[in-house]
């Protein structure tokens, strides 16, 4: 989103207050920042999101794993555009929480491309 001249990513308060680590509700918020649109571009590869978070690869691919195992963001897995056999990216769908169920089943799972929100405004 975008006021006063900032843009800004978004962390839903259910994942806020889940006991969710702080890096990954910082990620969620940078890859809202794709998924609304505001960065243009290709969503960020895994060694830039381990720079915006001031941390290891390794780290980002845990906290990825943290919020897709508890139901935040779909991975898709996506190769580098000059070597097909080097993962340096992923392509990831922003899912509703766990609280958020109901509103998920009124959503086609799977439609998104890249990083794009299942819910609809």
């Amino acid at each position: 989103m975008s006021a006063y001249g900032y843009t800004f990513g978004r962390v839903p308060d259910s994942l806020l207050f889940s006991g969710a680590s702080d890096r990954a509700c910082r990620l969620y918020a940078i890859l809202t920042r794709y998924a609304d649109q505001h960065v243009k571009g290709d969503p960020p590869t895994r060694p830039q999101l381990a720079a915006y978070l001031d941390c290891s690869v390794e780290s980002v691919d845990r906290t990825v794993k943290e919020l897709a195992n508890e139901g935040w963001l779909e991975v898709l897995p996506r190769s580098s555009k000059l070597s097909p056999k080097v993962r340096d990216a992923n392509d990831y769908h922003l899912l509703p929480g766990p609280e958020d169920r109901g509103v998920a089943a009124r959503v086609r799972p799977g439609v998104a491309a890249r990083v794009r929100p299942l819910i609809r405004k």
